[in-house]
């Protein structure tokens, strides 16, 4: 009688399948915590939605010397490996000729620091930004 030795990776993968829908993902836990309406600690300086369809909208003013400014902005976004990814669908400005940072079509990174019920830290480009949770 011929005997093969017991292949335990297929078995094992298997498992860790069915292991993993036990449980929601870390990603799908991050989705649930960024969903939101997000204002910096000044809510009349705008604010940023993340909707749990995967849709964004948000509007950012400043006055820094001079009239106010505000960009606004639509599109969608998505949370993958602790990492909030934003594009652009719809962009507009007042107050300035200078378009949005992030174009129509634009994607942005952000690396989540920290998200909790009332507050979202992250990092994009060096710099790091805190928002506060609104609804």
């Amino acid at each position: 009688m011929i005997t093969h030795p017991l292949s335990l990776g297929p078995a094992l993968f298997g498992l860790s399948l069915l292991l993993a829908g036990c449980n929601p993902s870390a990603d799908a836990k991050l989705r649930d915590a960024l969903a939101g309406t997000w204002t910096k600690e000044d809510p009349s300086l705008g604010y940023l939605t993340l909707a749990s369809n995967g849709t964004l909208v948000g509007e950012w003013h400043t006055t820094t010397n001079g009239p106010t400014v505000i960009w606004a902005f639509e599109g969608t976004w998505r949370a993958r490996g602790g990492v909030l990814v934003s594009t652009m669908t719809n962009t507009r400005s007042w107050g300035t000729t200078n378009p949005m940072s992030i174009p129509e079509g634009g994607k942005e990174r952000y690396r989540i620091i920290k998200v909790d019920e009332q507050h979202l830290v992250w990092e994009s480009d060096g710099q790091t930004t805190s928002l506060i949770r609104r609804k």
